[in-house]
């Protein structure tokens, strides 16, 4: 209604307006976004992540890799060893973990650049294969050409028959790179003599044995390498590696210095082995 004359109009009570959710004024609870899982206001139970395969927590089965996670290179790494008394600096490398018929390289020991490794490698079947001078000479060229290009420290080796034992350490790449180098070109060496030979029984065993379908043949079965992490471990490996041979029942009447593919005359007697050596006393 109108005012009366001379008298101004009564102001209109104004209405509050609600204050917007999240004001201080606001009283209704504001509505705040969902902490992802695993944030310190999130209350429901985290869910962990899937350990890496090889990791103590994850039960999937182990892939094929070396210690210490390294993955085995599908890279040439190294050329064939020369023949004695010749020089080959510059040749292309003949040796790749896929193209020649070698075999992938299982490792359980741990890559550390100041241990020495216990390195343990079988032929396929245990077959006597390096009875024959010309097979045997196929790794023993092999071992002292990594040595001689700087690849690896020789300490001390024995080629039985069948199998070969050596303590060595890796200079300029890991392990099982050093082992995958030695194995390729090995195994595609001796495959390619015995196909020379017209040893068809052999392949044809080898043929069998493979564990990889993208090579024909198997020769070597997994190469083994194991941390020496104490002297009195090395110190065992050492003995065991010069005493292999007297294990024959023919050869316990030998000294273990008379048997020619082995170390134990260059420290038994001081004389120089079949190949070059490096000297592991001073480690012990």
């Amino acid at each position: 209604p109108p005012s009366p004359a001379g008298t101004s109009p009564l102001p209109r009570p104004s209405l509050p307006r609600r204050p917007r959710r999240g004001h201080p004024f606001y009283h209704a609870p504001s509505l705040l976004r969902r902490p992802r899982r695993g944030h310190p206001r999130c209350h429901a139970p985290s869910l962990p992540r899937r350990p890496r395969r090889g990791h103590p927590r994850c039960h999937a089965p182990r892939s094929p890799a070396v210690p210490g996670g390294d993955i085995l290179s599908t890279t040439p790494l190294a050329p064939p060893p020369s023949p004695a008394g010749t020089q080959r600096d510059n040749v292309p490398a003949a040796s790749c973990a896929t193209s020649c018929e070698g075999d992938p390289m299982t490792f359980r020991s741990r890559y550390d650049p100041t241990h020495i490794y216990y390195v343990t490698a079988t032929v396929c079947s245990w077959q006597p294969l390096f009875a024959e001078p010309t097979y045997a000479r196929i790794v023993l060229d092999s071992l002292a050409w990594l040595r001689r290009r700087q690849r690896m420290a020789l300490f001390a080796f024995v080629l039985m028959p069948s199998h070969l034992h050596a303590l060595v350490k890796p200079e300029d790449r890991t392990i099982g790179e050093l082992l995958q180098t030695f194995g390729s070109f090995t195994a595609h060496r001796i495959l390619r003599q015995l196909r020379e030979d017209g040893c068809k029984e052999l392949l044809g065993l080898f043929c069998q044995q493979r564990r990889d379908a993208r090579h024909e043949h198997s020769l070597w079965q997994d190469i083994q390498a194991k941390n020496t992490r104490s002297v009195g471990f090395l110190r065992q490996k050492l003995e065991y590696i010069h005493n292999n041979p007297l294990r024959k029942p023919d050869r316990a009447s030998m000294a273990r210095a008379d048997y020619p593919y082995s170390s134990a005359r260059f420290y038994d007697r001081g004389l120089s082995a079949i190949i070059p050596l490096d000297d592991i006393r001073e480690w012990l």
